[in-house]
């Protein structure tokens, strides 16, 4: 009895030494001691197409050379009069964007009215749900061209570049070019937005 005893006590501690070798090698698809070391793993960013369509209307304008500081490189310089001063321009609006769905927009920047150049713009998309994208624009606003729609007063092709955001879009960064005009036909300015986003994966 006593030999039996011992014996399924030998054989008990065999399976426990087997049971304990395999656990602590393994978890999950990683190893215990590496998921042990490294602790949270890094988020995984991933960059993807953008393009945003919107609209924005003209909610306030006026003339405000400090805010817009005129040594700023998008000014250049240009002459500046009581006929051509630069303004500070606000608009808001609305649109719909590849990971955003509806959004709403607000935007503030400079123009020199003289040559038509505009810098020191920053806007935000806000998603229905409250997360919002930043981002920067700049470049210049030409008349139309042969081949543009007779409709155009004037249009801008400029890069734009994605600063930051809120929520799904926490960290985000990315860039493009627009496409812009105002138009005879109404009263607010039209945009169709390209490029990429990089977010973390999981989020866009």
């Amino acid at each position: 009895m006593k030999t039996l005893k011992r014996f399924l006590l030998f054989i008990a501690g065999i399976c426990l030494l087997i049971a304990c070798s395999k656990s602590d090698k393994f978890w999950g698809d990683e190893p215990l001691g590496n998921t042990l070391k490294n602790g949270k793993a890094e988020p995984v960013m991933v960059t993807v197409p953008f393009k945003a369509d919107f609209v924005l209307g003209y909610t306030d304008m006026f003339v405000n050379e400090d805010m817009c500081n005129k040594d700023d490189p998008w000014n250049n310089n240009d002459p500046v009069d009581a006929t051509n001063p630069i303004l500070w321009i606000v608009t808001d609006g609305s649109g719909t964007g590849t990971h955003m769905g509806n959004f709403t927009s607000h935007c503030e920047f400079c123009c020199n009215t003289f040559t038509g150049r505009y810098g020191n713009a920053s806007g935000v998309f806000i998603a229905a749900n409250g997360d919002k994208l930043f981002w920067d624009n700049w470049g210049q606003v030409v008349m139309p061209e042969p081949g543009d729609p007779d409709h155009y007063i004037n249009k801008w092709d400029d890069p734009w570049k994605i600063t930051g955001g809120t929520g799904r879009f926490k960290g985000a960064t990315g860039s493009g070019m627009t496409h812009s005009y105002n138009t005879t036909l109404d009263d607010v300015s039209h945009h169709s937005w390209t490029g990429t986003i990089t977010l973390v994966r999981g989020k866009q």
